[in-house]
């Protein structure tokens, strides 16, 4: 048997610091960090606005924000206040919902936007008012050929960015509302030309501009929609030229094609 080998003697490993060194190290890249961040802020204070854009959706296009934000080009970039900007722009733009404002180095102002959509439009004193889902008032508009024309009970006045004023009380407000609600819901919103809620013991409606539907009273609200839907999709209504659909009594609807109705008419006068 082999004698074994004498392990040998573990040896400390001695690391030698120059602490002058080292700090002179660490100091100089602090300095230089120090330096780069004060030249950039100093720098940036003469970077001046060159270009803008535009993302998102609304009404409005890309001059025509410049022109509400009342920024130009050669203003300093990084002096701008974004929401003085902002609020600027929203005063000037009632068809938008948001707007957020900020910077893009080197020189580029961004406009990120969300859009109002007008559904509704009511008619005031001879003015057509745009309306958003929600009812409240957008903006005075004579462009109002894709919304419903809604005729509201006791309308008074139309302010932007407030629900219309309209009403003799307060319950007919409420019932008023739920009836809009429905029919914001209903299938068929995108296809109404009209709703008359003037008077809800005889609302009328207005389908694809050429159906107009006797709804009577406010009761089966729902389910009086869901009976128009159905007649609609019906081979007599569909290859007609329009005419009127009563569904007054629900269980029984009627349909009378657009000669047969102007007759009835001429007779009533």
């Amino acid at each position: 048997m082999k004698d074994a080998k004498p392990k040998k003697p573990k040896q400390d490993i001695i690391v030698e610091v120059d602490v002058r060194k080292l700090t002179r190290f660490v100091l100089l890249v602090l300095m230089s960090v120090l330096l780069v961040l004060c030249l950039f802020f100093f720098m940036r204070r003469f970077l001046t606005v060159q270009s803008f854009s535009v993302s998102g959706i609304s009404e409005y296009d890309l001059e025509e924000l410049v022109s509400a934000s009342g920024v130009k080009r050669g203003e300093r970039l990084y002096l701008l206040d974004c929401d003085e900007i902002e609020e600027r722009i929203l005063e000037e733009c009632p068809y938008l919902s948001s707007i957020e404002v900020s910077r893009k180095f080197p020189n580029k102002l961004l406009f990120e936007v969300e859009g109002k959509l007008g559904l509704w439009y009511i008619e005031v004193a001879g003015a057509r008012y745009t309306l958003d889902g929600d009812l409240y008032v957008i903006a005075e508009s004579k462009d109002t050929e894709k919304m419903t024309k809604l005729e509201l009970p006791h309308l008074k006045s139309a302010i932007t960015g407030e629900l219309p004023s309209f009403g003799a009380s307060q319950t007919e407000v409420k019932k008023t509302l739920e009836l809009i609600s429905v029919l914001r819901e209903s299938s068929l919103k995108s296809r109404l030309s009209a709703a008359d809620l003037s008077d809800r013991t005889n609302i009328t409606l207005e389908v694809d501009g050429k159906y107009r539907v006797l709804l009577g009273d406010a009761t089966d609200f729902s389910s009086k929609l869901r009976v128009l839907a159905e007649v609609l999709e019906q081979d007599q209504v569909k290859n007609s030229e329009g005419g009127e659909i009563n569904l007054i009594a629900p269980g029984a609807p009627t349909f009378r094609p657009e000669s047969k109705a102007s007759e009835e008419k001429d007779r009533e006068e």
